[in-house]
């Protein structure tokens, strides 16, 4: 295991509600895409390494537009996720729709290598304190299997251009997770649910324990869904069923964020918005750095 965990970027998903490759569309005043924050702040909090899950079918793009400026600079790695399904399942002929973000993970098991990594959406700005949290969280050896998860209030999560999927979790008074549901949630939904709900964004801590976890599930996932169109193998679902079942234990973890993100086109001048702020308060400079942190 290596001595700093890896960063996995989840970039497979297909962009059908924005309209395109959210994963290279340049937010920051000087072009820079939530992704460079992203690894910026990773690097800066002590993450060693960048693995990107993408398609095969993107990989062109990717490597132009997005993974051209990182080689040289740091460790980085694509893993792809494919819609091939092991024997002796077939894949419906209509299938278009990757099989979803835990079956994302399971696929870049070979490229971590056997660190201990964070998940993060490539669409998604978390905030430097959540990869200093997730990195601490995953330097100090937890008894096995024990897992991290950055959580975020409901109300700083929602888009209000429609809706968006949300992991609800509950947390004990020890702040572990007691269980998670995956829904989709809109601006009106905070007159139904308290608007302090920790939310789960894919943002976890997992240590190479995860990996038979997600084995498991994908063929019991498969044994139910392999005919489906559109089902997906989910994250947030199952490590709920982990909890639930008493497989293993998941701490939440704070953060002091902020976070934002984009679904929707119109999402996109609120988030350079955001972007520009952050900037004129000093957190980063433009253009961004985007080199590894010396050793």
């Amino acid at each position: 295991m290596g001595s700093s965990p890896s960063l996995l970027i989840l970039a497979a998903g297909m962009g059908s509600r924005y309209g395109g490759l959210k994963q290279a569309e340049g937010f920051g005043p000087s072009g820079e895409t939530l992704l460079d924050y992203a690894i910026h702040d990773a690097l800066k909090a002590g993450f060693g390494r960048i693995v990107f899950l993408i398609r095969r079918e993107i990989e062109p793009l990717f490597r132009e537009r997005v993974l051209s400026k990182y080689e040289g600079k740091m460790e980085t790695t694509l893993a792809f996720q494919s819609l091939h399904l092991p024997a002796p399942f077939l894949l419906p002929e209509n299938r278009s729709k990757p099989w979803g973000t835990a079956h994302a993970v399971l696929s870049a098991k070979e490229a971590l290598e056997g660190d201990s990594f964070a998940t993060i959406n490539a669409d998604d700005y978390y905030g430097p304190s959540s990869y200093s949290t997730l990195a601490s969280f995953l330097s100090n050896p937890q008894s096995a299997p024990s897992f991290g998860m950055v959580t975020f209030p409901l109300e700083e999560t929602l888009s209000p251009h429609g809706s968006v999927t949300r992991g609800l979790c509950d947390v004990d008074r020890h702040r572990y997770l007691i269980r998670v549901k995956e829904r989709s949630v809109d601006r009106s939904h905070l007159a139904l649910l308290p608007r302090k709900t920790a939310v789960n964004v894919n943002l976890f801590g997992f240590t190479p324990h995860v990996f038979p976890l997600l084995q498991e599930g994908w063929e019991r996932f498969l044994s139910v869904h392999h005919e489906d169109l559109t089902s997906e193998y989910l994250l947030p679902v199952e490590v709920g069923r982990w909890v639930s079942s008493g497989d293993v234990k998941v701490q939440t973890l704070s953060s002091e964020g902020p976070w934002f993100g984009v679904t929707h086109p119109d999402d996109r001048p609120q988030v350079e918005n955001r972007l520009r702020e952050l900037i004129d308060k000093g957190l980063y400079s433009s253009p961004l750095s985007l080199s590894s942190p010396p050793n």
